[in-house]
């Protein structure tokens, strides 16, 4: 993807409206209809700050793999001598089209 790199810590505010203002990793199975867990209506009602949209609850599984996320990002760098580190991106020609990385050497 062509893409430009936006620096942006992970968990802040800026992140989080970055993340609100397109369609990222996270949603692309939503879009194909692949993902067991959310519906093309609930990202839509989610992506215009519906009333009707119901936030899924983070639940102990999804906490554990954001807090792990660090620690493995720095044993595989370590272990295989790469510099895999967070990085959020924008297509170069349609800004709604983004990706937050959680790791991208």
């Amino acid at each position: 993807m062509d893409a430009k790199v936006i620096s942006l810590v992970q968990g802040t505010e800026e992140w989080k409206l970055f993340r609100e203002l397109g369609c990222g990793s996270s949603e692309s199975s939503v879009l194909m209809g692949l993902n067991k867990y959310e519906t093309l209506l609930s990202l839509y009602l989610r992506k215009i700050k519906s009333p009707l949209y119901v936030p899924k609850e983070i639940n102990e599984a999804m906490m554990h793999g954001t807090n792990s996320e660090a620690g493995i990002r720095d044993i595989i760098n370590l272990e295989s001598g790469t510099n895999f580190q967070p990085v959020c991106l924008i297509h170069k020609d349609k800004d709604c089209i983004r990706s937050s990385m959680d790791g991208l050497d």
